[in-house]
């Protein structure tokens, strides 16, 4: 029987009961997926597995693909080996979160992102933000059949009929970079902290929300490649899936 064990408050199990080196049944794949979907980051320990039975397992759950900053092992370049050598001493003092569903990104920016929070140790976390192309004061939920506002301005009467221009300045998470001290996660059970910097991009943000986004991001990871700044994508219609 498969079972998890919470290792952290936020995030993070070990999962039992499973042998990895075997295909998964259905029954199997649907609790190892439905347990890595609520806890984020799960572990299997005391696994032992053939390179061949890694990929196999791997590839029930979606296609591996190569990691361009690191060489894989030989014979199977989609497997990264990861350890920690006894005399390295080495200790983690960030957790840099790349969404690879926002693959454009300048290295110069991540860079500077890490220099602003390590500047800052008594900051929890950074997360990167951007300017809203349109404000949340001025949108709505719909319940009962009527009309909520979002947001209230203290002091304010009916905001969302105020010009845009005296309404308080907001950000959107864009999800260029977040940057977390691993304290946070571990002790806290957090993702953020309470004492979050801001890092502000002032520049296009692309997101592979929908199918329809690919497109554009190639074309942004193009002209990356050819020195050149990514130019903003149209805009998507929001749907279901």
């Amino acid at each position: 029987m498969i079972a998890a064990k919470k290792i952290a408050g936020a995030l993070g199990a070990e999962v039992e009961g499973v042998d990895l080196s075997k295909p998964l049944s259905r029954a199997d794949y649907a609790e190892v997926r439905r347990l890595w979907l609520e806890h984020l980051v799960i572990f299997f320990r005391d696994q032992t597995m053939t390179e061949a039975q890694y990929m196999a397992f791997a590839e029930q759950f979606g296609e591996p693909i190569e990691y361009p900053l690191v060489k894989g092992i030989a014979g199977y370049p989609k497997i990264i080996e990861v350890k920690k050598l006894e005399h390295e001493g080495y200790r983690c003092d960030l957790v840099v979160h790349l969404r690879p569903t926002g693959p454009v990104r300048r290295v110069e920016l991540i860079d500077k992102a890490i220099e602003t929070i390590l500047a800052r140790p008594d900051a929890d976390s950074l997360r990167s933000v951007s300017p809203p192309t349109e404000t949340p004061y001025k949108m709505w939920r719909i319940a009962d059949g009527l009309l909520e506002p979002i947001l209230n301005v203290p002091g304010v009467v009916e905001p969302y009929c105020q010009p845009r221009q005296s309404l308080p300045e907001v950000f959107w998470q864009n999800g260029y970079v977040d940057i977390v001290r691993p304290r946070v996660v571990l002790n806290e059970g957090m993702m953020c902290g309470r004492t979050i910097l801001p890092f502000v991009i002032d520049e296009p943000i692309f997101e592979i929300d929908y199918v329809e986004n690919i497109p554009a991001v190639e074309a942004a990871l193009a002209r990356l490649d050819e020195g050149s700044m990514p130019v903003a994508a149209p805009a998507i219609r929001r749907h279901p899936v």
